[in-house]
């Protein structure tokens, strides 16, 4: 929905066991095969699958670009293991919330958006032309929409989630933080796995893994998968298909080379399409509740205009080069992304119809990045310079009914908006005693935002008019308004400063300031107006401590961060139109405490405790898209997607037979506090706190190569928001998913 359309639509709020991930073994096998770095060298991205040390049963994380333990990084960093996310239940980044503290998952299931947020910084637009605040990688290549994370992980090595802003090594929008995904890479042994699980609402998955050694230094993995299911919304509609309904297919092929034992050059290539329909939006009261106190997942469609419909198609293509000169290292990651999306929806749960929608929209992106580093017995230090370049093409309409209007924008001829963003970067650990270790590094970053002459039409149309997504032709009787030509140019330095002390060979604590910064943007208005908006910025902050306590056996890690914010983008009213302007300060603190408890051979105890203070500082003027109210002040509010508590206790034990077969039952307990959805903190933007609990039984062959479980998630069935958009004087709601539950097989071949 375009920002000069705000009179008609606005902007939408959108709105699981943590280190006893990184605890799992994750010794090499055809099924999750580990080529690991030795622990120090650098890596241009993270791709190198975890390794455990026998001794303390640790991961190695490339959070830094370079390889270490997870245990001695100065990074509050949660490492989950492939393994472990299928265990609890993550199949997609949006099952992430309960697995690590400070973290939440939103989706926009009606435009296919993952949101997530970090420590209360976040990003609510989910427009093309919008910005994430936490960046995403996948093998090293940076995704830049959000559209592209909303499918399901394949054949994962690992998922590392870094808290607070990394400006420095991984630069524009990841003042929250960072998620970097690391798949599986291929190994000399032949062998693979295949897993089938079905459940609820005749939801079954499928994924098959195929390792084949090629030659004594090639070796190529194939991995695919399925999913469908019946629609999680029983929604009565006899005109349309169910909504919430998956009908998604991906693939990947990855083939490593390493000729010598200086040299590797990895190549992968990714496909996946997600159909199926978008989830139903419910009209929401002034409390929060359906407007007519219907469950959404029982609830009838009374109004319908048009059959919801989605398509998401998702090309990845990524290749990492590492050359070793002892004592440097030459890495070079370059990807391209091509995203197309299509998604018909309309206000399904509803008394009376407000809006229908059609977007069309696909965006083509490139990354490089070249890393140098150089390792001795005192200083490790990573340089590299990075580029992105970005082209999005967007059409859309809609059909407003409470106006008797319709509404399109786009560009028939070509791409609406145009980005580029490069930078240079240096980070240092030098190691100025035994024990401790001094920490610098900086980066210079600059980007430029263009939208091109008629990058944007808008067309205005009397209500029933038949609106082409494209524009062309536009229909008799349709008032047009093309914008005008606009460009934006943003560069920003950040830093990271530090101390890391090791007390121990089993206890670190570190202190580190940490810059971080948010792209800037040009809105898409028509006319005159705020065409420019700066990029957010922000300073952590941060004192840790990572601990192994009782014979290594528990394992604890505690951070305490202060945030200040400024210049946060946010959207305000000038006139008639929506733009996004820097209007708003903000201060964040809290304290995360993550925990693992070997309390015997068969018995585990994990888990996670967040406090969360994450408020405005300043921001006038507000102005409430849904009723028009100006807030003189919203100082002292909360930020959305914050809550003030949350946590996570997983308990599992392990009955062995004399068989050698293993029975392992397990639940877990997410519990956090109440959140709002948007900045205005109002009764209806409010989401009570909620607990979650997922329970588990495995059964593992004596061999352990093949296993059968059953889970349930999310047993109690609440019923919990999601998120928010507002159209005219209305707003709709989605919701997580209910109660799911069903059985899975897993073999190893």
């Amino acid at each position: 929905m375009k920002r000069s359309a705000f009179a008609l639509l606005a902007a939408s709020s959108i709105s699981a066991g943590p280190v006893a991930a990184q605890t799992l073994s994750a010794a090499s096998s055809p099924s999750s095969p580990s080529r690991a770095l030795p622990e120090g060298q650098a890596s241009a991205a993270p791709v190198v699958a975890p390794t455990a040390d026998p001794a303390q049963g640790d991961i190695v994380v490339t959070a830094n670009k370079r390889s270490e333990s997870v245990s001695r990084t100065p990074i509050a960093v949660t490492a989950l293991t492939g393994a472990t996310l299928k265990t609890e239940g993550v199949v997609g980044l949006r099952d992430l919330t309960s697995t690590t503290p400070g973290l939440q998952i939103k989706t926009a299931s009606f435009v296919g958006s993952v949101q997530v947020t970090i420590r209360g910084i976040t990003n609510t637009d989910f427009n093309s032309s919008g910005n994430p605040a936490i960046a995403t990688y996948i093998d090293g290549m940076y995704i830049a929409r959000t559209q592209g994370l909303s499918g399901d992980l394949l054949d994962v090595s690992r998922v590392e989630v870094l808290r607070g802003p990394q400006g420095t090594l991984y630069g524009r929008n990841a003042t929250g933080g960072n998620v970097n995904v690391i798949t599986n890479d291929p190994v000399h042994e032949f062998g693979g796995s295949a897993e089938v699980s079905y459940g609820r609402f005749n939801d079954l998955r499928t994924e098959v893994v195929l390792n084949v050694p090629v030659t004594d230094s090639l070796a190529v993995r194939f991995a695919g998968a399925f999913h469908r299911n019946d629609g999680l919304f029983n929604n009565s509609s006899s005109v349309s298909d169910r909504y919430g309904r998956a009908d998604d297919r991906n693939g990947r092929i990855v083939a490593l080379w390493t000729p010598s034992s200086r040299f590797s050059w990895r190549v992968a290539v990714d496909g996946s399409e997600q159909n199926g329909t978008p989830g139903a939006l419910f009209d929401t009261g002034p409390d929060g509740q359906p407007i007519d106190h219907r469950n959404p997942y029982y609830h009838p469609v009374i109004t319908e205009t048009i059959s919801p419909d989605q398509h998401l198609s998702n090309l990845l293509l990524r290749s990492t080069m590492s050359f070793s000169f002892d004592p440097f290292t030459l890495s070079y990651v370059a990807g391209y992304q091509h995203l197309d999306v299509k998604f018909d929806f309309t206000n399904a749960g509803s008394l009376t119809p407000a809006l229908d929608g059609d977007r069309h929209g696909s965006s083509d992106s490139t990354y490089h990045e070249v890393n140098l580093s150089y390792k001795d017995s005192r200083l490790q230090n990573v340089a590299g310079a990075t580029y992105f370049h970005q082209t999005e093409f967007a059409n859309e309409a809609y059909d407003i009914f409470d106006l008797n209007l319709g509404f399109a924008s786009g560009n028939p001829t070509g791409p609406f908006l145009h980005g580029s963003a490069w930078g240079v970067f240096d980070q240092a650990t030098f190691s100025a005693t035994s024990k401790l270790q001094v920490i610098a590094g900086l980066r210079y970053s600059s980007e430029r935002r263009q939208l091109p002459l008629n990058g944007t039409r808008q067309a205005f149309c009397p209500g029933g008019t038949p609106l082409p997504v494209l524009l062309q032709p536009v229909p008799m009787g349709c008032a047009i308004a093309p914008s005008d030509p606009a460009t934006g140019r943003f560069s920003d330095v950040t830093y990271r400063a530090g101390l890391q002390y090791d007390f121990s060979a089993t206890t670190t604590a570190y202190a580190t300031a940490t810059s971080g910064f948010k792209a800037g943007g040009v809105n898409e208005i028509v006319g005159v107006g705020n065409r420019t908006y700066r990029p957010e910025k922000n300073t952590n902050y941060e004192i840790g401590l990572k601990t192994r306590l009782l014979d290594n056996n528990l394992r604890l890690n505690l951070a305490g961060f202060y945030t200040p914010y400024k210049d946060l983008q946010v959207t305000q009213i000038k006139g008639v139109q929506q733009i996004i302007d820097n209007a708003a300060k903000a201060k964040i603190y809290g304290v995360e405490a993550e925990a693992d408890w070997r309390l015997t051979s068969a018995d585990r105890l994990s888990g996670f405790f967040s406090y969360l203070h994450a408020t405005f500082e300043s921001y006038p003027n507000a102005v409430d898209q849904q009723t028009g109210a100006v807030f003189p002040s919203l100082a002292g509010n909360r930020l959305i997607n914050s809550p003030r508590f949350s946590g996570r206790v997983q308990y599992t034990h392990d009955f062995h037979f004399g068989n050698g077969g293993t029975l392992s039952p397990s639940a877990a307990i997410y519990a956090q506090s109440f959140v709002f959805l948007r900045e205005f903190n109002l009764p209806v933007d409010r989401v009570n706190g909620y607990t979650r609990t997922d329970l588990l039984l495995t059964y593992a062959s004596p061999s352990s190569k093949w296993t059968v479980q059953g889970f349930v998630y999310n047993l109690e069935d609440k019923i919990v928001r999601n998120g928010m958009i507002n159209v005219t004087n209305h707003l709709y709601s989605d919701y997580q998913p209910p109660r799911l539950y069903g059985v899975r097989l897993s073999i190893k071949y």
